[in-house]
């Protein structure tokens, strides 16, 4: 529309698509160059933006930039704000708005915006007992609109970096040298435009003490003397098989088997060897 006389024309539930150009177009005064409205980044199922109070505000959405598919229509508030949902969501993924003044002039088409989705966890940071002094990773998987920010919580106070504790505002948190102090409740937020969801607590405990049961052989003899060590797992069937090779350094002297760790019984004898 074009010229300063051509005022007026109101274009309701648009379905001019697939030209190659705009489908509304205000030149040399055309509608009294109506301002088109800004609006923010959207849902899939919602838009809001910020125009002139009553003006009649028509959605529209797209696959491209050309508003194909009518939405629906909402009234701007006395402040210029408007917020329009649609059950069941948009039928393209591109949305953008125009707007009719009181004199019945339509605007051109907003900004086009694409849907802004709260971010979802799909994987969330496990709770552990880990031994004083050891490393703890913290990890969360999170997909939404990104860019996707992180922090990290700590019995619900932010995480600052420190010496030890690093990663408080990405994806994996990392604990170096864990201390009685690091003991608590993890959480972290992941954050978008569209807003932020909470992780479940993580909760980090110290493992206080770990028994571990290994079998042992007294081997007695002379200094200097060679035993091979067998094992079997049967005193009377066998078969024996030669486990180490030892050699005293001292007339009684252990030998540990660290291969017996989770084994049930094991038999073992000494066996000189010439």
């Amino acid at each position: 529309m074009s010229g300063a006389n051509t005022i007026g024309n109101s274009i309701s539930g648009n379905s001019i698509h697939s030209n190659g150009r705009q489908a509304i177009k205000l030149l040399d005064g055309g509608n009294n160059n109506l301002g088109a409205p800004v609006i923010q980044p959207a849902s899939s199922n919602s838009v809001a933006g910020v125009t002139r109070p009553a003006y009649i505000v028509e959605i529209f959405s797209d696959a491209d930039y050309e508003g194909q598919h009518f939405e629906g229509s909402v009234i701007a508030e006395a402040s210029g704000q408007f917020n329009f949902s649609k059950p069941g969501g948009f039928t393209g993924p591109r949305v953008a708005v125009t707007v009719t003044d009181e004199a019945a002039n339509t605007s051109e088409f907003s900004n086009h915006v694409l849907p802004v989705e709260l971010p979802i966890i799909t994987r969330q940071p496990e709770s552990g007992s880990y031994k004083l002094g050891s490393n703890v990773i913290l990890s969360v998987t999170a997909v939404g609109t990104g860019p996707l920010a992180y922090q990290w919580h700590k019995d619900g106070v932010n995480l600052a970096e420190s010496g030890r504790i690093t990663g408080t505002r990405s994806s994996t948190l990392t604990i170096t040298g864990f201390q009685a102090s690091d003991a608590g409740e993890y959480r972290v937020v992941v954050s978008s435009a569209a807003g932020s969801v909470t992780s479940l607590p993580a909760v980090l405990t110290v493992k206080v003490l770990e028994i571990e049961m290994l079998a042992g052989v007294w081997v007695m003899g002379q200094v200097g003397q060679t035993y091979d060590i067998e094992a079997s797992w049967s005193l009377d069937v066998g078969p024996w098989t030669k486990v180490v090779t030892v050699k005293l350094t001292q007339e009684r002297q252990l030998w540990i088997d660290m291969d017996s760790l989770g084994r049930p019984k094991r038999f073992y004898r000494p066996i000189p060897v010439p």
